[in-house]
């Protein structure tokens, strides 16, 4: 019995490595489930300043009365980018989900332009004051959400804000659009098959380097050399799979909203 663990620890370490590798990733996965109300936002100025550069023009807005010094149309992306369903009871009353104008701007218009789902019953309408926009819907499954057209008196994209509150969740994420994707995405389940890949990769490599094709096969076992570099070719991949799934399956502004990237704003 002595002689066999000393023959093959090497190994046992091996096993008990990848079913902790198996239990972490469980566990990782399941951590993820989560609310994450998410949003991105584009602006294109129209016009501003007008009482400067023509003072004797007018420009008024159907619906609103007085003179329109500055219009400026907003697009905003917002979607649950977590994998635990954001149900109406969720949002906090006391602080809704609200697209709020800063102090001065006023909001002329507000519409939704695009749904990923019609049964989420997703709506959004401003209060009187046209201070802010409420959103409201019935739930918010992964990746459900809406584009959101503005019409304002502002002048940029730092003029609207969502805030609020949704219980369980984090904060409100922001996320940048500096740089849209190409239109050609990849699907989303191709994370699955890369993934698998790398593993495949870094596999075939991990053996070629402890077991080196040869006329004489080792017969020595797995050393403690061995054991660290499996360790570190497991983290290896760990990271890089867990990069790939990220930035293909988190990441990405969900399909039906990614016309906020292209076209007219």
């Amino acid at each position: 019995m002595v002689e066999w663990w000393v023959r093959n620890w090497g190994n046992v370490l091996g096993v008990i490595g990848i079913v902790l590798t198996v239990i972490g990733l469980y566990l990782s996965f399941k951590g993820w489930k989560r609310k994450k109300p998410t949003y991105v936002i584009r602006s294109n100025n129209i016009f501003s300043g007008l009482e400067h550069t023509i003072p004797d023009v007018e420009v008024k807005f159907p619906g609103y009365g007085s003179p329109v010094k500055a219009l400026t149309v907003t697009k905003i992306a917002f979607w649950n980018a977590g994998t635990e369903t954001i149900n109406r009871q969720d949002v906090v009353k006391d602080n809704p989900l609200s697209l709020r104008a800063k102090s001065g701007v006023v909001i002329l218009s507000v519409s939704v332009i695009e749904r990923t789902i019609s049964f989420n019953k997703l709506e959004c309408g401003f209060n009187r004051e046209r201070t802010e926009a409420t959103i409201t819907f019935d739930y918010l499954d992964h990746n459900e959400g809406a584009l959101i057209q503005i019409f304002h008196s502002g002048t940029g994209n730092h003029d609207i804000q969502l805030e609020g509150t949704i219980k369980g969740a984090r904060p409100i994420q922001r996320r940048s659009l500096d740089t849209p994707p190409s239109k050609k995405q990849l699907p989303r389940w191709l994370a699955i098959p890369i993934v698998c890949l790398i593993w495949l990769l870094l596999a075939v490599f991990g053996s070629m380097l402890i077991n080196p094709p040869q006329y004489h096969p080792r017969t020595d076992g797995i050393t403690v050399l061995d054991s660290i570099l499996i360790g570190l070719l497991t983290f290896l991949g760990l990271l890089v799979g867990v990069g790939v799934a990220y930035g293909l399956w988190v990441t990405a502004v969900p399909k039906l909203l990614s016309k906020i990237h292209w076209g007219d704003p």
